[in-house]
């Protein structure tokens, strides 16, 4: 569990340094939007970005999951990976809100062979605070990108929940 902490905090740490050696005036990509696939952990759905010129984008995430239906705004902060082509690392910052259809079953009584079962539904909203750092990739003269970012959340429902996402983002751009 140290050794965990240890190389996410290594991994942001160097990604910090990194972007002290970049040219402070070049551009993160040569892209406006883009649109795509996530597929990690817990975020597995759709992507949009946004790139405001700069350094500064905006990303959408529409997910799903076992009944569930997750939208995630982010801010992100691109910058380029040291003198890397078509490579830049983002950090950043957002939200979710989440809407969640849970059921549960408990064995009730048996009777003569047959056995009933007890079916609760609750249908129930979460929201949360998301953080994002990761690298992505533009090829030159290609729509494409592809990315891999790590995502911790905290999804406030009851109580505090605190999770670790990663995943792999495919993007068309334009």
């Amino acid at each position: 569990m140290k050794m965990r902490k240890s190389l996410k905090l290594g991994l942001l740490t160097g990604m910090i340094a990194i972007s002290f050696l970049s040219p402070q005036n070049a551009p993160a990509q040569d892209y406006s939007n883009g649109i795509g696939v996530r597929l990690g952990g817990f975020s597995h759905g759709i992507t949009y970005k946004h790139k405001f010129g700069g350094a500064d984008a905006l990303e959408l995430i529409a997910s799903t999951g076992r009944r569930s239906l997750i939208l995630t705004g982010l801010y992100e902060y691109h910058r380029p990976l040291g003198n890397a082509q078509g490579f830049n690392w983002f950090l950043g910052g957002g939200a979710h809100i989440g809407f969640y259809n849970e059921g549960y079953y408990y064995y009730y009584y048996r009777n003569k062979n047959r056995v009933y079962v007890y079916e609760d539904r609750m249908d129930r909203r979460g929201f949360g605070i998301d953080f994002i750092l990761g690298l992505e990739y533009k090829f030159n003269n290609v729509p494409i990108t592809l990315g891999l970012d790590l995502k911790p959340f905290v999804d406030f429902h009851e109580a505090a929940y605190s999770y670790w996402d990663g995943a792999f983002t495919f993007r068309f751009t334009f």
